[in-house]
């Protein structure tokens, strides 16, 4: 599809965003005719841990994902 349309592909692993400023540089560096293939995103959000109850939260949100998305 991306050959077809030639677009660019970029694949984003959130697992190594560490924080939202970083989120917003890689995705405004990306071309405007472009496809984004976005890889754990269920790592993105608030962890429960099962051993101690702990919480883990990753620093880089899916709401923030979705702000820089809708304005682009």
């Amino acid at each position: 599809m991306a050959n077809y349309l030639k677009f660019d592909i970029y694949d984003l692993e959130l697992t190594e965003v560490k924080c939202n400023s970083d989120l917003r540089r890689l995705l405004v560096g990306m071309s405007n005719r472009s496809i984004l293939v976005v890889e754990d995103i269920d790592c993105s959000i608030e962890l429960q841990q099962r051993e101690d109850g702990e919480k883990r939260a990753r620093s880089s949100s899916l709401p923030m994902l979705l702000v820089i998305l809708s304005n682009r």
